[in-house]
């Protein structure tokens, strides 16, 4: 009888998904001035989240601090402090490369731009950034028109990110060979995500459609171009017809009615979705270059639930996700990461359909997850975090619920994120109990 409990007990051991639970770091872990902010309350912080179970942490690696102080002048110190910190308390690492500005979007609580020197290129030749049809521009990231553009000192984009994470890789050798660096999540848009942005806080509220960033000569060449090559040279313009970034709802423009479906819109979102994802995949292959099969790469999509069950699915659109009834618009950016080795990053699985319905915008963020869930499936490893902070238990059954859909092609699932308010007793222990739950699983 002993022998059987004993059986059955490895059985259980082995059949068991080992998803991991990663902690996300305050935004200004580390300083502007590159020092980290409070390291004995972070050790301490440590070390309470290991015995509670945490697998591990996840930080942004600022472009904006890492080398601010001019071209290929890195500083990672910081980084490699917290790093120690985590390996003395037993915890893992996930490193984000954020090529973005921290501030203008929901939860930025901290100011960190582009470094300087990128800025005051990009300012002078302000179609580097995305533009909208009102000759907006966002400083948030650079465009995809730069990656391929030598403006940088004679650096493009993409040379900029690649020296970057070269640098990192080599100044974080130690922290990768003892296991502590295991993922490196790579920035690739606004909030490090592979979007273009859309609906900036700035110029844009909940729950607005947003707008298209296909404006600026660079863009526009492209776009033409492609529909020259289609063999209609007079659509020499994106919409023009898709309202703005507070359209509510979205068939009260004329795109919206219909136009998307025409020959003319959808040659467009084609060519608009298709061009983030080949920038997805040129940041992705950089990335491969540098860190091989030494850690696990990841790149993030954004959790764009409002209007998702409207037909237009018009904030996925705008956003660069040509998603429709019939036409997945995640599927082919899984199938790009997955040719990268590249863990499919999500957010918003804390949400219900319920909690969203006051907003009378469509949204269905179970639906949404269960799409990029399914969409990643035998294409690449899945991985989550919720997008707004919530400590209540009902938060944690969602997402537990959400893990357990597609549990055999789920990896870890990073909370967003440590603070005060997290480290209560009564807040940590519902946190212990899920991270309990999650192991479990």
């Amino acid at each position: 009888m002993r022998l059987l409990v004993l059986s059955l007990c490895l059985l259980a051991v082995a059949l068991a998904y080992d998803v991991k639970v990663n902690i996300m770091m305050p935004l200004d872990i580390v300083t502007n001035d590159g020092r980290v902010a409070d390291p004995y309350g972070l050790q301490q912080d440590f070390h309470i989240l290991k015995q509670g179970g945490t697998d591990g942490i996840m930080l942004d690696v600022w472009w904006g601090i890492a080398e601010q102080y001019g071209p290929k002048q890195y500083d990672f110190s910081a980084y490699q402090e917290i790093a120690g910190y985590a390996r003395d308390a037993g915890l893992s690492m996930q490193a984000v490369m954020s090529f973005h500005r921290c501030g203008g979007n929901v939860g930025d609580d901290c100011d960190i731009p582009l470094p300087s020197w990128v800025l005051d290129v990009a300012r002078a030749d302000k179609d580097l950034f995305y533009r909208d049809q009102w000759d907006g521009y966002d400083e948030e990231y650079l465009s995809w028109a730069a990656d391929t553009r030598p403006v940088f000192q004679g650096r493009t984009a993409l040379e900029m990110y690649s020296d970057y994470m070269y640098a990192f890789a080599d100044q974080m050798c130690e922290y990768i060979n003892d296991g502590t660096l295991t993922e490196v999540q790579v920035g690739p848009g606004p909030c490090g995500e592979l979007r273009y942005p859309s609906y900036q806080t700035d110029r844009w509220s909940f729950p607005g459609i947003g707008a298209f960033q296909a404006w600026g000569q660079y863009l526009l060449a492209d776009w033409q171009a492609y529909a020259t090559n289609l063999g209609h040279p007079e659509w020499t313009s994106p919409p023009t017809d898709a309202g703005g970034y507070n359209t509510n709802p979205p068939s009260s423009v004329s795109f919206f009615q219909g136009g998307y479906k025409s020959e003319y819109g959808k040659a467009f979102l084609s060519w608009y979705s298709q061009r983030l994802i080949d920038h997805g995949a040129n940041v992705l292959a950089k990335a491969q270059a540098v860190f091989g099969d030494r850690v696990d790469l990841a790149m993030k999509i954004a959790g764009i639930h409002w209007w998702y069950g409207d037909s237009t699915h018009a904030a996925e659109l705008t956003a660069g996700y040509y998603n429709l009834y019939g036409q997945s618009g995640y599927a082919p950016i899984a199938r790009m990461f997955g040719q990268y080795g590249a863990r499919f990053d999500f957010t918003c699985l804390e949400m219900t359909d319920a909690q969203q319905s006051g907003s009378n915008a469509a949204c269905m963020p179970e639906e949404l997850v269960h799409q990029t869930m399914d969409d990643a499936a035998g294409l690449t490893p899945y991985c989550g975090e919720n997008a707004l902070a919530r400590y209540d238990w009902s938060a944690y059954t969602t997402i537990e619920q959400a893990i357990q859909y597609r549990l055999y092609n789920f990896k870890a699932f990073t909370y967003l994120r440590l603070d005060d308010t997290l480290m209560q007793s009564g807040n940590l222990a519902t946190l212990e109990a899920f991270i309990g739950d999650v192991h479990r699983m």
